[in-house]
């Protein structure tokens, strides 16, 4: 392999040599350019909706009705509690069996006490919003 390429140097300079190096080096990080942008343009939207999803979409909708009530401000226990009960529709029986340390009538008062903590704040914010 070395004698072939000694052989293909004879007669010609380093610089002609090192210059064809450089050429090619050059042509080919101008392929791998036209590729990327290629790949990108092609998948531009794909890759869009990966980083940024359409607000349209249901969950990123539901997580923000949660942040506007003021789901998220409360503890992680009540936040269980509101969403087993609201959004999964689970029945008091079914909260009471997979919580087996609160009765029905606890689990209805700490429910009432979430709506009220929520409608409270979100009552504030209200209040705090207008002109």
């Amino acid at each position: 392999y070395m004698l072939m390429i000694m052989s293909t140097l004879q007669g010609t300079s380093l610089y002609t040599w090192i210059y064809g190096i450089a050429k090619k080096k050059i042509l080919q990080e101008q392929r791998n350019e036209r590729l990327r942008s290629k790949l990108l343009k092609d998948n531009e939207e794909q890759m869009r909706q990966t980083v940024h999803p359409d607000e349209s979409d249901s969950v990123n909708q539901f997580i923000e009705l949660l942040r506007r009530y003021g789901v998220h401000t409360l503890p992680r226990k009540d936040q269980e509690l509101f969403v087993e009960r609201y959004i999964l529709e689970m029945s008091l029986d079914e909260i009471a069996k997979k919580n087996p340390w609160m009765s029905k009538d606890k689990l209805r008062k700490r429910l009432a006490k979430i709506i009220e903590t929520l409608a409270r704040k979100n009552i504030g914010e209200d209040l705090e919003n207008e002109p």
